[in-house]
């Protein structure tokens, strides 16, 4: 083993220990070290710096980082970024995770393939190993109004919140673990012929579907569906729930991880 090498796998220890010390389990901000991602410039390039912009470490990803990226405590990085092509979605669509090691070897490598979602924004890695994923579903115009959605032009989607709990298997695949879907929590006031309708002051449990105009905003192509457009998650290991923002209606939602998935689509913790 040369010395190069041994100078490296000794770093990488005095780093974990680092983190370990540091930030434990949480995602506290590390004193004297940033973790970036250079999404304008090619190679795309995720860095962790210190504060004389020295690179402490770099690794090296297909595409642009859509949003953050994850520092572990065992000094592994995770990273969502832009597969090359997504069938549909709207701003800071992402599609494909990687974990790398502290020296750029890949660990884990994932293409999101679960149907009729488009990831977007953030992802939460979780003190278990388990990686949160923050999606758009697709749901027509047909299922819009079914719901009792009015404010919606006409030919137009919707796309609600999703989130998915996965469990890295293996090199590349994930076994979904539990979920979470917003279209199952939704109250409308103006049909009550419908299953959802009811008083929106007396359910703050559920979200008014005619809430927010489609379309509101015309970041990237979101026109088209995006609802809620939420740009972050988080995840509350003390009290095991899920925290979303919403950029468009500029609130945060928080949601019990406590349940099941069966329980999840409920509307009681």
């Amino acid at each position: 083993m040369s010395i190069k090498n041994l100078s490296l796998i000794i770093l990488a220890l005095l780093f974990q220990h680092f983190l370990l010390a540091k930030i434990g389990q949480t995602n506290e901000v590390l004193n004297g070290l940033t973790l970036y991602s250079d999404r304008m410039n090619t190679p795309y390039m995720t860095r962790l710096i210190d504060n004389d912009y020295n690179i402490i470490a770099d690794w090296e990803t297909d595409n642009y980082v859509v949003s953050t990226p994850y520092i572990l405590p065992d000094a592994s990085v995770v990273i969502p970024y832009r597969v090359y092509f997504i069938p549909w979605g709207g701003g800071a669509m992402s599609g494909r995770i990687s974990r790398f090691n502290f020296w750029g070897e890949l660990l884990w490598d994932y293409i999101v393939d679960i149907e009729n979602i488009s990831p977007h924004h953030d992802i939460e890695p979780m003190p278990n190993g388990n990686i949160l994923l923050l999606s758009w579903e697709k749901k027509s115009y047909a299922e819009a109004l079914e719901m009792g959605k009015t404010n919606i032009e006409f030919g137009y989607e919707i796309w609600p919140t999703v989130i998915h709990e996965l469990r890295p298997i293996g090199i590349d695949s994930v076994e979904i673990v539990w979920e979470w879907h917003l279209w199952d929590h939704l109250v409308q006031n103006v049909d009550s012929n419908m299953d959802n309708y009811g008083s929106v002051a007396e359910n703050p449990q559920l979200i008014d579907i005619n809430l927010v105009n489609i379309p509101f905003s015309s970041v990237g192509n979101t026109t088209q569906g995006d609802w809620l457009h939420c740009n972050s998650i988080h995840y509350n290991v003390e009290l095991d729930q899920i925290v979303i923002s919403s950029r468009f209606t500029d609130e945060f939602y928080i949601i019990d991880h406590s349940t099941t998935t069966q329980e999840a689509a409920g509307h009681n913790g």
